[in-house]
């Protein structure tokens, strides 16, 4: 009994460490904001702002004291006054997010090399282009250490908030979720106290798009994990959510408009482990009689109950590609054929991507959107080869 436990356990954290080495393959880097609290009531999201505090390293010599003198003059122009001041033994050049009395400051310490030059992160700036680095301060005090959250494959989390993140949306679904519109979706998960929702602008103004739908039934979740729960709820609209963590520590979940191209939380996860440890019939060669005009979706259904495995549909997307999945039939000899090639086999005759996917907590799902979106899951979660 204790040692299942302890297997158990040791299994969740490895998940966490596959979904963290996944993104980290993309890219790593760290932002959080001081954000502009929204009106009680109105789903906006927060506008990251920071104060800079910068600090310019130079060496104990005359020609560094003039170099300062100009570069200060330069930067009068602007909001920022660094400081400049002697290096101290084994310092080295950061820039952070710190939190200083519960505001959010950006901590740069740059370096002034004999020519003037200064060094910001990995970028050179020259005294005569000191617009250049007014720019990348600009950049700094607006979006964090990070950048922009919606370039960085992880969003700007640490690999501890990341965790933190992937733990808290690892809870299961049990109740359905209702179809009717995306703020029904929201508004009908358990998230978390300290988790909160906005909304975008952009995601605000297509919502006024959306038509309401009265019959939409409810979406039943299966036990999938909050954050693949939400993300499948969400697709439904064309909508999704990246995480952003908030000065006391609190997260954010912020939907936006987008799809598998965009830098959203994604709809499931590839595995490492074998696609045969999550549905171990996935490969495994059946019998299979003549298929003669099967709708689609009937053979969609048939393959998720033999892989005892949910599926659910990209409805956006589907609809946006011009394909209505409804109306789809499928036909093929009688032959010996396993799920994943009659999947892959129906998929490619009407351009559609059927992946098994997992969710935060390890369970596996089959999630049936356009081919051009499957190859932007693929793509994404990509490794580089040894």
């Amino acid at each position: 009994m204790h040692t299942d436990l302890r297997f158990q356990e040791f299994a969740r954290h490895l998940r966490l460490f596959w979904l963290l080495l996944v993104l980290m393959v993309w890219n790593s880097s760290v932002v959080s904001g001081q954000v502009r609290r929204p009106v009680p009531g109105s789903p906006v999201a927060s506008e990251p702002t920071y104060a800079l505090d910068i600090e310019i390293l130079v060496q104990p010599f005359p020609v560094y004291g003039l170099k300062s003198q100009e570069w200060g003059r330069e930067l009068q122009k602007s909001r920022y006054i660094p400081r400049f001041r002697d290096a101290r033994p084994g310092e080295r050049l950061v820039i952070e997010n710190v939190d200083r009395n519960s505001k959010r400051v950006v901590h740069v310490v740059g370096g002034m090399d004999r020519d003037g030059n200064i060094s910001i992160g990995d970028q050179t700036y020259e005294l005569q282009n000191a617009e250049q680095l007014i720019a990348r301060f600009d950049e700094l005090a607006k979006w964090g250490a990070g950048g922009r959250p919606t370039d960085r494959p992880q969003w700007g989390l640490s690999a501890e908030q990341l965790e933190q993140i992937v733990s808290q949306l690892s809870a299961a679904v049990e109740t359905p979720i209702p179809a009717s519109s995306p703020v029904a979706a929201v508004d009908s998960l358990k998230l978390p106290e300290r988790i909160r929702v906005t909304w975008t602008d952009a995601a605000r103004e297509h919502l006024q798009t959306l038509k309401p739908v009265a019959d939409a039934g409810e979406i039943e979740m299966n036990g999938l994990s909050t954050g693949t729960s939400l993300a499948i709820a969400l697709a439904q609209f064309g909508l999704g959510f990246r995480p952003l963590v908030m000065p006391a520590g609190d997260v954010e979940l912020q939907v936006d408009v987008g799809n598998e191209h965009s830098n959203l939380w994604p709809v499931g996860w590839t595995t490492k482990e074998p696609l045969g440890d999550v549905a171990p019939t996935y490969f495994r060669g059946t019998d299979v009689g003549e298929l003669k005009d099967v709708a689609l979706t009937g053979l969609f259904q048939i393959a998720a109950e033999r892989l005892q495995l949910p599926h659910y549909y990209s409805e956006y997307e589907l609809q946006a590609g011009g394909i209505d999945v409804q109306k789809l039939t499928y036909s093929r000899k009688a032959g010996r054929v396993s799920m994943f090639r009659l999947l892959t086999y129906a998929g490619a005759q009407f351009r559609l991507g059927i992946d098994l996917r997992v969710d935060e907590a390890g369970h596996g799902f089959l999630w049936v959107t356009t081919h051009d979106e499957s190859l932007a899951f693929r793509k994404r979660f990509a490794r580089p080869v040894d």
